[in-house]
C-alpha cells in the first residue's frame, strides 16, 4: 500500500465514523442520491434509508431557533426536499439524542420521526404512522439553541412507504394509498409487507425505510429492490420496453507496489456507470467506503478466480 493509498483509506475511515453519527450528513446523502439515480436509470426501484429527523412549522422553528426559515444544507432525492443545517436535541423520559436534523421544506405540523431503536433509547412508545398522522403519537421534547417545545403528540415511527409519480403509478398499476410488497435480495434478503403507496406530482420512484428496517435487510441506501403487486413482481424495464443489456464487465488494473493492491473510493468513483461487474486481483484490499459505494451503485466485485467480494 502506497502512502497516498494509506492516507485515503484513513480518511475514508474517519468520514465513515462521522457519517455514523448522522444519517443525513452531506457525504452520505450525495452518495445515496447518486446511487439512486443509477438504479433509476436501469429501470429499477431505488431505496432510501431515513435516519431519525424532524419536520417543523415556522412557529415552532422560531421558538427553538429564533427564526422562521431553514438554512439549506443538501438536497435529498425527492424533488424539493432537503436536509437543513439546523439540528436539534430530542428528549424523552429515559434519555436524549443530539444532532437530529431538521428536514425541509417547512410543514404545517411538527413531528419527530424515529426508528424503534431510537424510541427505546428515549423511553417512548410511538405508533407506526404515515407522516402527518399524529393521533396518539408519543410525547416528545425538542430542544434548540434558543428554546424548547414539548409536543404531547409528536413522535412517530414512519410507516414504510414507496414514493412515485402519477405516471409511474399508472405504469405499475397502483393508486395512492394502496399497499404493496417489496423484496430485497442478497445475504440478508427478505420481503417487506404493508408498504404504502404514496403518489404525488413531483415525486420520484423510491422506497423509504427507517434505519432499523434497513439494517435488518443489510441496506445502506441506494440499492435496488423489487416491487411486488397483486399481479406479481414489477419489471419496469419490460413495461417500458427498455432493453435489458447484459451487465458490462471490466478487469481493474491496480498499481503494483509493496503489499496488497488497494481498491479505494476514488477508484470505484472512476468506474463507468455502465460497468456492473469488476474483476480484481487476488489478494486485494477493498476499503470500507469503497465497498459502500460499490453496493450503492449495484457494482459486483469479484476475484479472477470468480470469488465474489462485494
Amino acid at each position: 500500500m502506497t502512502d497516498e493509498e494509506l492516507i485515503e483509506a484513513i480518511t475514508e475511515k474517519v468520514i465513515e465514523s462521522l457519517c455514523a453519527a448522522c444519517g443525513f450528513c452531506a457525504t452520505r446523502i450525495c452518495q445515496t442520491v447518486r446511487a439512486c439515480d443509477l438504479v433509476a436509470q436501469r429501470h429499477q426501484v431505488p431505496v432510501g434509508i431515513s435516519a431519525r429527523h424532524i419536520h417543523i412549522t415556522p412557529e415552532h422553528l422560531e421558538i427553538i431557533y429564533g427564526k422562521r426559515e431553514l438554512t439549506h444544507y443538501v438536497d435529498l432525492y425527492q424533488p424539493g426536499n432537503f436536509a437543513a443545517q439546523e439540528t436539534v436535541t430530542i428528549v424523552g423520559p429515559r434519555g436524549a439524542i443530539e444532532r437530529v436534523r431538521i428536514l425541509g421544506p417547512l410543514r404545517e405540523y411538527t413531528q419527530v420521526e424515529v426508528a424503534r431503536t431510537d424510541a427505546i433509547r428515549l423511553g417512548i412508545d410511538p405508533p407506526v404512522r404515515d407522516s402527518g398522522d399524529l393521533e396518539d403519537a408519543a410525547p416528545i421534547t425538542i430542544v434548540g439553541p434558543k428554546g424548547s417545545i414539548y409536543l404531547e403528540h409528536g413522535a412517530i415511527i414512519p410507516a414504510r412507504h414507496v414514493h412515485m409519480s402519477p405516471q409511474e403509478a399508472e405504469e405499475i398499476g397502483v393508486s395512492n394509498g394502496d399497499t404493496v410488497r417489496v423484496r430485497v435480495t442478497g445475504e440478508r434478503g427478505l420481503i417487506f409487507d404493508n408498504v404504502r403507496v404514496k403518489v404525488g406530482e413531483n415525486q420520484k420512484l423510491q422506497l423509504h425505510l427507517d434505519t432499523d428496517e434497513g439494517n435488518a435487510a443489510g441496506l445502506r441506501g441506494g440499492e435496488a429492490v423489487e416491487l411486488i403487486t397483486k399481479d406479481g413482481v414489477v419489471s419496469l424495464a419490460e413495461i417500458r420496453g427498455a432493453e435489458e443489456r447484459e451487465p458490462e464487465e471490466m478487469e481493474l488494473k491496480l498499481p503494483e507496489g509493496k503489499g496488497k493492491p488497494v481498491v479505494t473510493a476514488s477508484v470505484i468513483a472512476g468506474i463507468s456507470p455502465q460497468v456492473r461487474r469488476v474483476i480484481v486481483p487476488n489478494p486485494v484490499i477493498i476499503t470500507p467506503l469503497a465497498r459502500d459505494i460499490a453496493k450503492e451503485r449495484g457494482l459486483e466485485i469479484v476475484t479472477k478466480e470468480g470469488r465474489r467480494l462485494v
